[in-house]
């Protein structure tokens, strides 16, 4: 018989891990906001109608089996035969529900896809722990051949979304510049990680990127210390959010309706895949995107993936267009939309422009 966690180990660790992951991942300190003031996120962004949009669902399996949540909204009448879609792919603890304001202004651009990534959202979480990109980089590639069966697609990926865009086109090359015509980058990075300071002084950011793996571990042996800690640091997890979220005051529904997202997100999830982004690199993936119109989007406070991160992309792809937004934090989309929504009405201009040259060039019209 195992002996009992004492309870002085349960604050120490929990303390850690509340800490720990709030800084890696900004995840377990989103989730405690719902502990502080009594505050119900979910119910307070629902009642803004924050994340109520919904389209038509397409259940899509990945290569292990598990339900992808996918859902489409068609192209309005005038662009029906258009051919072009837009898929968006969300962010490390988030959903589809993340891009309420491009779903709610660009509907009328073209046809739109939304998918929850594993683990996130409506999807399953799978049998198997993800704890390497590459896999969720194959359930995007089974989401485009299910949802985008016909037509150029345009991918659209804020944060880890970004990330698995980069994984994609590190394993399938041949998609971009063939059916992949476009592709946005928001929040992203090629790698690099480990090295972020996430605003902190380098001792305490080096301390933090040492100690993430072993507060993931614990994240997924002890879920019940994790809960403790965050009651815990409650008050000081909804400060950090709030930092890391965004890059200055916005609405309080805008916060909880992120929380309200993390909050669905299984903690054994978060936990497997905070050692994935340390260990990233989608530098193989970035000459792919030399044959496709390619859109990076940074805010300049953003503390999860600083701009640099962004400009490094920018530097492997020649042509790329980038874009700093003055005050935005790393959910841009959500504090800026109409910004970001005005960026990618552009982006889609252009490759319809890129498409309407080439069918000339050969002579298709």
């Amino acid at each position: 018989m195992t002996d009992p966690v004492p309870d002085s180990r349960y604050r120490t660790t929990g303390v850690l891990v509340a800490g720990g992951a709030l800084l890696v991942g900004a995840a377990a300190g989103i989730v405690a906001q719902r502990l502080v003031r009594g505050r119900r996120p979910a119910a307070t962004a629902q009642a803004a109608g924050l994340g109520t949009l919904r389209g038509e669902v397409l259940p899509v399996a990945g290569a292990d089996g598990t339900v992808l949540h996918v859902e489409v909204d068609p192209a309005p009448p005038g662009l029906a035969d258009d051919g072009l879609t837009l898929l968006f792919t969300h962010g490390f603890a988030l959903s589809s529900d993340s891009w309420h304001f491009q779903r709610r202004d660009l509907r009328g651009c073209a046809r739109l896809v939304f998918w929850d990534q594993r683990g996130h959202g409506r999807s399953e979480v799978g049998a198997d722990e993800v704890s390497d990109l590459s896999v969720l980089a194959e359930d995007l590639h089974r989401v485009i051949a299910a949802a985008c069966p016909t037509g150029e697609v345009v991918l659209v990926g804020h944060s880890m979304g970004a990330m698995v865009v980069l994984a994609l086109a590190d394993r399938q090359p041949e998609l971009f510049g063939t059916r992949v015509r476009g592709v946005a980058l928001l929040a992203g990075t090629a790698g690099g990680l480990g090295a972020v300071p996430l605003g902190l002084p380098g001792p305490a950011a080096r301390l933090v990127h040492r100690i993430a793996p072993r507060v993931a571990a614990t994240m997924r042996s002890y879920p019940q210390v994790v809960t403790r800690g965050r009651r815990a640091t409650a008050e000081l997890a909804y400060l950090i959010a709030d930092r890391y979220a965004f890059g200055g005051p916005v609405p309080r529904t805008y916060s909880d309706f992120v929380t309200s997202q993390i909050l669905a997100t299984p903690i054994g999830v978060i936990a497997s895949l905070l050692p994935a982004f340390d260990a990233f690199d989608g530098r193989a993936g970035l000459p792919a995107l030399h044959a496709v119109e390619t859109l990076v989007v940074v805010g300049d406070r953003d503390l999860m993936t600083p701009p640099q991160h962004s400009a490094d992309i920018v530097a492997g792809v020649p042509g790329a267009e980038y874009e700093l937004l003055p005050g935005a934090g790393h959910l841009l989309m959500v504090e800026q939309p109409e910004e970001v929504n005005e960026l990618l009405r552009a982006l889609i201009v252009r490759v319809r422009r890129n498409r309407r040259q080439a069918r000339r060039r050969w002579g298709w019209w």
